[in-house]
């Protein structure tokens, strides 16, 4: 990425809910401003009144649509958009950028993508596969199943117990998720969930509810050097959303041995990841 008047388009988190990750709309508007800095024209479709507030002046042009194909084909072609930047948008922007690939608008449009390859994001959202790779490098993960009708979804909880956590299988920021106390909670949640279901499948996972929660951010550049930039410790236990609860940095509780052993897991996920940037 140079200097000039290259035109980016960057898709925005559209309407989201406390616990589905409206801390993009922050994000969202701080990275307009620093590619307006490095003399990119930025035009943003997003259609949530919150982050338009965030951002001000900071977007050459505000586009209240829908992310859809079609959207971005007619932006793109009236204003010589060349890259789209999806990285900043959670799920919505993330779906969008594997249909455009998926559906080869990338090649149709003359515009690049920027932001973690295809496989990345597949990875990112299949968790079965993500636990598969992560655990091939020494980082455990919660017990769950994927289910793709309520029969498997009645296995899963038989053999898991509650409470359960359940979400989409295809999922960031929250997006769709719920907790499952009892069998009586359980139905209704694990039927939201496959409704918003990218994949048609739903994430059964134990509820890791009372652990306490660890935040690490991780660097990684392009040739892939990797440091951990900080270790935050929720004080609150889980299940409290961390925009709900107290960070503290330095973690206070932990060790010097639970502090490696967390810095370890959080950079193999990095790597594993092929994380570029925080």
């Amino acid at each position: 990425m140079g200097s000039g008047e290259e035109v980016l388009l960057a898709v925005g988190p559209g309407p989201v809910t406390l616990g589905q990750g409206p801390y993009l709309q922050y994000i969202a508007a701080r990275a307009c401003r620093l590619l307006r800095g490095m003399g990119f024209k930025v035009l943003v479709l997003e259609d949530n009144p919150a982050t338009l507030m965030d951002l001000g002046s900071e977007a050459g042009e505000l586009f209240m649509e829908p992310p859809a194909p079609e959207v971005v084909e007619r932006i793109a072609e009236h204003y010589e958009v060349k890259s789209i930047v999806y990285s900043l948008g959670g799920r919505r922007a993330w779906s969008l950028a594997l249909r455009l690939a998926g559906e080869g608008w990338y090649g149709r449009l003359g515009i690049s993508p920027v932001g973690p390859e295809d496989r990345i994001l597949w990875l990112c959202g299949d968790r079965t596969l993500l636990r598969e790779t992560l655990e091939a490098r020494g980082v455990p993960n919660p017990r769950f199943r994927a289910a793709r009708n309520m029969r498997e979804g009645q296995e899963a909880a038989d053999q898991l117990g509650f409470p359960l956590a359940v979400r989409p299988h295809f999922s960031s920021g929250g997006w769709g998720a719920g907790l499952a106390y009892n069998l009586e909670e359980y139905p209704l949640l694990f039927e939201e969930a496959l409704r918003e279901s990218m994949s048609g499948e739903v994430l059964v996972e134990e509820a890791l509810i009372g652990w306490r929660k660890y935040i690490a951010l991780v660097l990684r550049d392009g040739r892939g050097s990797t440091a951990l930039a900080g270790m935050l410790e929720q004080i609150e236990p889980l299940p409290l959303h961390d925009q709900d609860a107290v960070l503290v940095c330095p973690p206070p509780s932990l060790g010097g041995e639970e502090l490696y052993a967390l810095r370890t897991m959080a950079l193999e996920t990095g790597e594993a990841l092929e994380l570029v940037g925080l």
